[in-house]
């Protein structure tokens, strides 16, 4: 429910006893605004308050958008990445019938792997593939140029990174997609070591809350 995540995104920001955050993400994307909307939200947040992204299992597409916006932590055999953007028209044949046979899928996308594994194949219009083709490659544009700015990496090696494929935590450290290999502890540590940073007194003991 993006409405609650925004809500708890403004609750954070404006809770002054909040130093830091910790964004634990669990996903494998989701619809390309509503990404947007909470990336630019965390956005906001980041430019006031440090935060970290502890991913459990995998953050993928969407997910990874989001992310983005804070350092980030997975353990070694999670899942990160599917940078590219899909777009599935689903048409049925004969709406009098609920056969599968029936019931057809026009993908498309950008990256090239985004829909290597799906046995679904059909056609659109050339004029219609074009015009959506352009929108899914404005969206990618937008995704690849998000993230090259937020890690730090450049667009000329995008087909390293933003092919659609997923890569687990050792393979993500190398491309520069996360910041550490590590569990919620190294998280943990990772935030408190930001908080601090922007604290005049180090000494202060900093206390971990669940917002839910």
């Amino acid at each position: 429910n993006a409405a609650h995540y925004l809500s708890l995104i403004e609750k954070v920001r404006f809770d002054q006893n909040i130093k830091g955050v910790i964004f634990k993400i669990n996903s494998g994307g989701g619809p390309a605004g509503t990404s947007e909307t909470i990336y630019r939200e965390l956005k906001i947040l980041q430019q006031q308050k440090p935060i970290v992204t502890y991913v459990e299992n995998i953050c993928c597409s969407g997910a990874y958008l989001i992310a983005c916006t804070g350092k980030i932590i997975t353990p070694q055999m999670a899942e990160v990445g599917s940078i590219g953007v899909l777009c599935a028209i689903e048409k049925i044949k004969d709406p009098k019938t609920n056969k599968r046979e029936d019931f057809t899928i026009d993908f498309i996308f950008a990256g090239a792997d985004k829909v290597f594994k799906n046995p679904y194949a059909a056609e659109a219009s050339p004029e219609q593939r074009k015009k959506v083709q352009d929108q899914v490659d404005l969206d990618y544009d937008f995704f690849c140029s998000t993230v090259a700015q937020e890690r730090n990496l450049s667009l000329d090696t995008k087909e390293k990174w933003a092919n659609a494929q997923t890569f687990v935590g050792p393979d993500a450290l190398e491309l520069g997609l996360i910041d550490k290999v590590g569990g919620l502890s190294d998280a943990k540590d990772y935030a408190r070591d930001l908080v601090k940073e922007k604290l005049e007194d180090k000494n202060t003991q900093i206390n971990f809350i669940e917002i839910k």
